[in-house]
């Protein structure tokens, strides 16, 4: 498994989420994680919503250990929205 989780692509992401090598639970952390060092020095985000995320990526999780067959594409990638 690739040691940065942060750099991982979704293709690949996706697939371990279906072999369940890997929980959108566990990415989503390691990106807030990498998120909350690097944010003082970028100032990127005006808000993380971070329990709605959590409770997102657990409900993805759910859907890739119960009926991974119902995933739909990008479920379990955390996303990001610019705002102008």
């Amino acid at each position: 498994m690739v040691q940065d989780l942060c750099f991982l692509g979704v293709a690949e992401a996706i697939d371990l989420f279906r072999q369940g090598e890997l929980s959108p639970v566990e990415l989503l952390q390691a990106q807030l994680d990498r998120a909350k060092r690097i944010e003082p020095q970028v100032n990127a985000f005006c808000a993380i919503r971070t329990e709605q995320a959590l409770e997102q990526a657990r409900q993805a999780e759910a859907v890739y250990r119960k009926t991974p067959e119902r995933a739909r594409p990008l479920e379990g990638i955390p996303t990001v929205l610019k705002n102008e």
